[in-house]
């Protein structure tokens, strides 16, 4: 699968610590890859693929989620998009699928993908993209 960097929000990032929030992805400018899927996001196939790289040790689950906002901080009229359920450690093993939104209708100006761990992880990494389509097999 290839990922537009610049449609990425992670990239095999750790998850040590608190939650984890991803760069915001401005939906109507900055490059070419955020104006053409702002301008097809509701006939088009992208959608936000949120994946385990290095499989995560430590901590005991989490929980993905997507925000939007007006602003490219979060802090004007920021709204939880979507909530996937917990997944335990046991199943955050490489190559993991941890959530997969579809991205359909108006957005706000900002995306971001959040993940909220709970307990401490003390290795692992994240990755999450914005896709043409999901990927048919992910685990290595």
């Amino acid at each position: 699968m290839m990922i537009d960097k610049d449609l990425e929000f992670f990239d095999d990032t750790a998850l040590l610590g608190v939650a984890l929030n991803s760069t915001a992805l401005d939906l109507q400018g900055g490059n070419d890859s955020s104006i053409g899927l702002y301008s097809k996001a509701s006939k088009s196939t992208a959608q936000i693929y949120v994946t385990v790289g290095t499989a995560l040790a430590g901590g005991t689950s989490l929980v993905v989620s997507v925000e939007e906002a007006d602003n490219e901080a979060f802090t004007t009229n920021k709204r939880t998009v979507a909530t996937f359920r917990s997944i335990a450690l046991a199943d955050l093993t490489a190559g993991a699928e941890l959530a997969n939104l579809v991205l359909s209708g108006t957005y706000k100006r900002y995306l971001r993908v959040v993940v909220t761990p709970t307990g401490t992880f003390t290795a692992g990494g994240i990755n999450a993209a914005v896709v043409e389509s999901r990927p048919i097999n992910n685990k290595a």
